[in-house]
């Protein structure tokens, strides 16, 4: 009996052994399993080298974190300045550089309009006057802008003026200057009739030479028969 038991329980050892393997080995490929799965699951060593690198990488997020807020304080700073100016000079109200509203009379687009200047008389009189096909008479809405630039001349007499001929391209150029001449001439003596003095009047013919717009159509030949009054420097 004695012999029976000793060889039982020398018959069990290599059976514990090779359990004790079997769980060994069954518990390192879980965790193994475990650390592939889940990057966090890490031994110590490897956890204190994680936690030493970790501050080194925020430190490199808060830099770029604040150049960025610096950039955008920046930004905000000359937007602000900007808005500011646009206030102080009126342009944020619609208004020109020199506070003005560039809507209203004696300003437009360019700068403000001087009075007595040629940029008053083309800009809040007109300069121009236009004629049908093949005629020289004034049409009523030329003998208005007419009246008003005798009007404004009569106002700044020490300007003289030039009155340009002018006519569409079609027919001779013979034919166009003598067309363009009498133009000129019937607006020279509508303004001298009106009170401007004949000796500050001179007439010039251009013919078709001097078209202000150019295609074979009535669009073009339309802006092109025309009569331009324009202002000699002050006598």
């Amino acid at each position: 009996m004695i012999m029976f038991h000793k060889h039982h329980h020398a018959s069990r050892r290599p059976q514990q052994n090779s359990l004790l393997d079997f769980f060994r080995i069954f518990s390192a490929r879980k965790r193994a399993e475990r650390q592939q799965m889940n990057p966090l699951f890490v031994s110590r060593g490897s956890a204190l080298l994680s936690l030493r690198k970790r501050p080194a990488k925020s430190v490199k997020y808060s830099k770029t974190a604040s150049r960025m807020l610096g950039l955008v304080a920046i930004l905000a700073a000359a937007t602000l300045m900007t808005a500011c100016s646009s206030k102080k000079n009126g342009s944020g109200l619609g208004l020109g550089a020199d506070g003005q509203d560039p809507n209203a009379v004696g300003y437009r687009n360019g700068g403000p309009v001087i009075p007595g200047t040629e940029r008053d008389f083309t800009v809040n009189v007109g300069n121009k006057v236009y004629f049908k096909t093949d005629s020289s008479r004034l049409t009523a809405d030329a003998e208005k802008i007419l009246q008003a630039q005798a009007k404004w001349l009569n106002r700044y007499p020490n300007h003289t003026i030039t009155i340009e001929g002018h006519s569409d391209e079609r027919g001779t150029r013979e034919y166009n200057l003598g067309l363009a001449a009498k133009r000129a001439q019937v607006i020279k003596s509508f303004l001298a009739r009106h009170g401007v003095n004949i000796a500050r009047l001179r007439t010039i013919s251009y013919g078709k030479e001097r078209p202000v717009a150019m295609c074979n159509d009535i669009s073009c030949w339309s802006q092109n028969r025309r009569g331009v009054t324009l202002l000699n420097k002050r006598g």
